[in-house]
């Protein structure tokens, strides 16, 4: 007997070879869940909620209000989708239509970077947080000296996993649905425990979280560091938007997969959340509020399972984050592919294999997100300071609500151009949420210089100080980097390539510029004035 792992494939309608190897609409919901969510967000709850700036009881509301911004962006990305699907780029293709090359070109290279930096996030918690909780603090001499060890461990496996990409949509596929599998029996097992935790003593833990959100001082940086660091737990929802020859029918598979991730989002969040309250009142060992020190999860499986328990939810715990270190080298090939072809990077990037997977591009992203890691994980050590959990959320919450921003911005063009047909509501809710995300980058960029400034008077040479420094002053580097290379890269590289190519094969440039017209309109001609658009734009597009 054979085990099959592609669950999907034999719903598949079709006898052509090339669509059925393409994800429809149930298994692009099963990646995009597994992508989006897990239960790595609990530890991020630890400090959140009963950190020195925790939200307490607040979390709950502060959560939702995420869905809401959230959502806005979504919806931007699933009507864009409706109007640009055939190829890859997501929102590289949506803002390069919408306000030419540089911008595209900027926004392609922003949500690139994203992709480093969650990788960054997913190998600090796959092994050195997890296998924290069952090594002795002193193994490897001294507690950085083992976060080291640790982190290079997981740096070796995230390598190893993503190099599967050799395979093809097959090997993604089967790997993508048997860590899947691993990873949602344990979640089940470890919410199964939270649940009994909640029945035995829900009554004393939730009273004991509503005193401690009492205890709290309320105010909007608490609230903003809450907001930015948990919003981080939707992103993935746009994801695999880059991916289009990848997925059946895109025109309406990817809007359509879009809203149900989310909504499905939502409602983990919201009960693991609540559960989590009821099976420990406090996100803490001891249960009494103060700073917490270990993940919950661990210590909800402890509770019940003990030391098994705890080694079940680690092993989950690397399924999860292998899962999506595999999604992420089919992904970057996707964000990587469209910038080849366009000549911003090297074209043999571009390459297809049989399976429209950019392999060359795959490599590529593995080698600069190691680059990454190493920036992120390793860096600091050489300092004597560590970059936390919650920092790296925050920097990749950043990037991608940037490129979100972008892509809010293009919605809005098509929308003013009536290419598409959009209702009132929906630019009312865009425009809360542009409104809302421009806030948070302001912040985010105010808080980095604040606390430069705060480690300068508490002074450099003192340990706590330098720590400090460090770690904002690093994300500041790195924001000046990204912005700066994609600035020099695009006029002393792209550029002269282009005005070669416009001198020499007018043609051919003028061909691939036409694919940015290439418009897949919502608009019915119900009537002769939308008869007499559609016509125009099917005119543009010969």
């Amino acid at each position: 007997m054979q085990l099959k792992l592609n669950f999907f494939q034999k719903n598949n309608k079709t006898s052509d070879p090339n669509e059925i190897k393409k994800m429809g609409l149930a298994e692009l919901v099963w990646v995009g869940f597994n992508y989006t969510c897990g239960i790595a967000f609990p530890l991020a709850l630890v400090t959140l909620v009963n950190g020195p700036n925790g939200v307490g009881l607040h979390m709950l509301w502060i959560i939702v209000l995420g869905a809401v911004f959230a959502g806005g962006a979504a919806w931007a990305f699933a009507r864009c989708s409706k109007v640009y699907s055939e190829g890859n780029g997501g929102a590289y293709i949506y803002v390069r239509s919408n306000f030419g090359r540089f911008a595209g070109w900027f926004i392609g290279f922003l949500q690139y970077w994203a992709l480093p930096v969650t990788v960054t996030s997913m190998i600090l918690t796959m092994v050195t947080v997890n296998l924290n909780q069952l090594l002795p603090t002193d193994w490897a001499g001294t507690p950085a000296l083992g976060d080291l060890y640790l982190n290079l461990i997981g740096i070796g496996l995230y390598v190893l996993v993503s190099l599967l990409i050799y395979f093809g949509i097959s090997g993604f596929r089967w790997f993508v649905s048997l860590s899947g599998v691993v990873k949602w029996v344990s979640t089940t097992l470890m919410i199964c425990c939270a649940i009994y935790l909640t029945f035995t003593n829900g009554a004393v833990n939730f009273q004991t979280a509503i005193n401690d959100t009492n205890k709290i001082s309320f105010n909007f940086g608490n609230f903003n560091g809450a907001f930015t660091a948990f919003f981080y737990f939707y992103l993935g929802f746009e994801t695999y938007a880059v991916v289009s020859k990848n997925v059946r029918n895109p025109h309406k598979t990817i809007s359509k997969s879009i809203a149900w991730i989310l909504f499905l989002a939502i409602a983990f969040y919201l009960i693991v959340t609540i559960l989590m309250f009821g099976a420990m009142g406090s996100f803490n060992a001891e249960g009494k509020g103060g700073v917490p020190t270990t993940n919950p999860d661990n210590w909800i499986m402890d509770k019940t399972l003990g030391t098994a328990g705890v080694i079940i939810l680690v092993i989950c715990m690397l399924s999860l984050k292998l899962n999506a270190s595999m999604q992420n080298a089919l992904y970057s090939g996707g964000m990587l592919e469209p910038l080849a072809i366009e000549g911003y990077i090297s074209p043999s990037l571009a390459t297809l294999s049989k399976d429209n997977i950019a392999i060359r591009a795959s490599i590529v992203n593995l080698i600069i997100t190691v680059i990454c890691t190493v920036l992120f994980l390793i860096l600091p050590f050489a300092f004597g300071s560590t970059i936390s959990y919650a920092d790296i959320l925050n920097f990749s919450s950043i990037i991608t609500i940037t490129v979100y921003l972008f892509v809010l911005a293009a919605t809005f063009k098509l929308a003013y151009q009536n290419i598409l047909k959009v209702k009132w509501w929906e630019l009312l809710w865009w425009g809360i949420t542009t409104l809302f995300l421009l806030m948070q980058v302001g912040y985010f960029f105010y808080a980095l210089i604040k606390g430069i400034i705060d480690s300068i008077n508490l002074g450099i040479n003192t340990t706590e100080g330098e720590a400090l420094f460090v770690i904002n002053f690093l994300q500041l580097v790195l924001v000046a980097f990204i912005i700066l290379t994609a600035i020099i890269w695009y006029y002393l590289y792209y550029v002269p390539k282009l005005k070669k190519r416009l001198l020499e094969t007018p043609e051919l440039q003028a061909k691939l510029d036409h694919t940015f017209k290439h418009l897949v309109v919502d608009l019915q001609p119900d009537n002769i004035m939308d008869a007499v658009k559609l016509q125009q734009l099917e005119n543009i597009n010969k």
